[in-house]
């Protein structure tokens, strides 16, 4: 599934708890122009498998939704500076060219 952040009924966290509760097998990556820190750090908090920012070129999108679908995380490149700011034990920031 790709989720935005940004819903004009719900927000992209209220969505992906939904999901997380109802759809377990459900692989989620959220796609998202958000750079404010605050915003990030509760859409991590909701453990999506991967976040990719609607800046970078449609090859990174591509490239998480292989990774996610395999099973593994995925953080773009962009958003990295500011995963790497959080200190979330079980997440993973990768680039694409891992």
């Amino acid at each position: 599934m790709i989720v935005d952040l940004f819903l004009p009924e719900l927000c992209g966290q209220e969505v992906i708890l939904r999901v997380r509760k109802e759809l377990l097998e459900t692989r989620i990556v959220v796609f998202t122009g958000a750079t404010d820190t605050s915003v990030l750090m509760n859409a991590l908090r909701c453990d999506p498998d991967g976040l990719v920012h609607k800046s970078e070129p449609l090859k990174v999108l591509l490239a998480a939704l292989r990774v996610v679908s395999a099973g593994g995380r995925f953080f773009s490149p962009k958003l990295n500076q500011y995963i790497n700011h959080f200190e979330f034990g079980a997440v993973q920031a990768l680039s694409a060219g891992r």
